[in-house]
């Protein structure tokens, strides 16, 4: 099962714009939230550099990575679809961060998390939750 995650911070437990969360399964099949809240390409790129909140989002997505790959549905994972959709969303403004800051001389951990975002997303898209349209819009403006 994922593993049990602590509440940190308040930019954890924020939500992504309007309410994006992850939910996450524990062995006792209770529910938690993690909570990210970024928004905007520059505040999730701020998000990413702090290594304390770094290492949390990593945390989550190498568990919902975990979880997909043995083939989880994403919406009994996420809880249902609002919060499937929500993910990708997460999922398309955090892997643009983590690949502008890849593009550092030591953008190797970023290049990983872009990658295992990417690899999520292509298969909550085969899920019908492609990398969300409306991020991708506010990301190229």
């Amino acid at each position: 099962m994922l593993p049990r995650l602590r509440k940190r911070g308040r930019a954890a437990r924020a939500a992504i714009g309007s309410g994006t969360s992850f939910r996450k399964s524990t062995v006792s099949g209770a529910l938690h939230r993690a909570r990210v809240r970024a928004r905007d390409l520059d505040e999730a790129c701020a998000y990413l550099r702090d290594p304390s909140l770094r290492s949390h989002y990593e945390e989550i997505t190498n568990a919902v990575a975990e979880h997909i790959g043995r083939g989880a549905p994403i919406e009994h994972l996420m809880g249902g679809s609002t919060d499937a959709f929500k993910l990708a969303s997460s999922l398309t403004l955090f892997r643009a961060a983590a690949t502008r800051l890849a593009e550092d001389k030591d953008g190797a951990d970023f290049q990983r998390l872009a990658q295992t975002c990417d690899a999520i997303l292509q298969r909550t898209a085969t899920q019908g939750y492609p990398p969300c349209e409306f991020t991708l819009e506010r990301i190229a403006e």
